[in-house]
């Protein structure tokens, strides 16, 4: 139960303050440089970043998505197996231990792929991780 009790705070805290932070303002003039030169408009007048959003959904979108996917997915089987312990599943029953078995299988599955797509989000190897972070932390609403 308490290894089911930290997962579902370290998922819960992952959206709440998702990697890559959120904007903190609203947003219409970012673009970061790629490594290959070109320039990526990250926000602009038509997509504006919205005050709050996580700056990864704008930047990455696709990947995003797949990190709140995974991230869900553990935090609901992280509380599924909170909720069979508290509600007093037998643990001498087969089926109930199977079940918490295979909600904790879940649970650690998913919290490791979501731990691999926020690796993934960090290595940034294609795009020159680096340059990537300077460029967002150099952005003009930043030195306001």
């Amino acid at each position: 139960m308490v290894v089911a009790t930290m997962i579902s705070t370290m998922t819960f805290q992952a959206v709440a303050n998702p990697p890559g932070g959120v904007w903190q303002e609203n947003n219409t003039n970012t673009s970061i440089l790629l490594k290959d030169g070109s320039n990526y408009t990250v926000c602009s007048e038509e997509n504006l970043c919205v005050a709050g959003t996580a700056v990864l959904g704008h930047v990455f979108p696709t990947e995003f998505l797949r990190f709140i996917k995974f991230n869900t997915i553990s935090f609901l089987a992280s509380l599924s197996v909170i909720l069979l312990l508290v509600g007093g599943c037998p643990r001498h029953n087969r089926i109930c231990m199977w079940l918490l078995t295979m909600a904790m299988c879940v649970t650690l599955t998913f919290m490791a792929l979501t731990y691999l797509q926020c690796d993934d989000h960090y290595s940034l190897s294609d795009l020159g991780g680096e340059e990537v972070a300077a460029r967002l932390l150099r952005s003009p609403e930043n030195h306001q």
